[in-house]
């Protein structure tokens, strides 16, 4: 007797928005069905309609806004891939990493927190602002967000040793990630904290990573860059 393979839920309604969108019934533009329509249609919970959409989102099918909903891709296939230079893993390399632990605290998640994490407002979290040096110079700033059931252990870890990110990567192990990067002026306080005296080093690079487990955001990370120590490299 053949046994039965139980495809995931979330597979089944991944599997419906991808040939609605691969076989041009939503063409570039489109709003989708919401989480509470997924639902609905297909009885499940907002969880499981939630994880369906977020992985189409990572694939770039979608294009998800908070408060909107989400929206049929346009895909533009000749875009060059951006590979991002690591500071903290070449200072790890090299032996002259060095962090500073600012503050770390054990919250619940506020609305903007829960939009951008895709959890429930009140969730419990870590949050932790560490400052990355070059040996005593001062070269990143992090405000980094971590799902406490997820990586239940992360404020008993010493990151004078290792690098939050790599301790939150060997955690989860080959897990997805992806990434916001835009062009910033450093406020008062993130230029105080990176030592950053002249008007022409005000310019920073902002970088917001979300790394993924299971359909699931472990973590949230939002990292302030001086200009002229972070490298983008075009990869076609």
């Amino acid at each position: 007797m053949e046994s039965i393979v139980k495809v995931p839920r979330f597979l089944v309604i991944k599997q419906y928005l991808e040939n609605h969108i691969n076989t041009g019934n939503w063409p570039a533009g489109t709003r989708v069905p919401s989480e509470n329509d997924l639902a609905e249609t297909f009885s499940v919970s907002r969880m499981t309609a939630r994880r369906a959409l977020a992985e189409l989102d990572r694939q770039g099918l979608l294009l998800r806004s908070p408060g909107s909903g989400s929206f049929v891709k346009k895909i533009d296939k000749k875009r060059p891939k951006i590979e991002l230079v690591d500071v903290i893993e070449d200072l790890l390399a090299a032996g002259r990493y060095r962090c500073r632990v600012l503050s770390m605290d054990a919250i619940q998640s506020d609305s903007e927190t829960a939009s951008s994490m895709e959890i429930d407002i009140g969730e419990n979290l870590f949050k932790a602002t560490f400052l990355y040096l070059d040996l005593d110079k001062p070269c990143q700033l992090e405000h980094l967000y971590v799902n406490s059931s997820l990586v239940p252990a992360f404020m008993k870890q010493n990151y004078e040793k290792i690098s939050p990110s790599s301790y939150i990567d060997w955690i989860t192990g080959d897990c997805e990630s992806d990434y916001l990067l835009n062009s910033v002026i450093a406020s008062p306080g993130e230029r105080r904290e990176l030592a950053l005296t002249g008007e022409d080093e005000q310019a920073c690079i902002k970088l917001r990573r979300r790394i993924w487990m299971g359909g699931n955001i472990v973590s949230l990370s939002v990292t302030i860059n001086p200009g002229q120590l972070y490298q983008l490299q075009s990869v076609i």
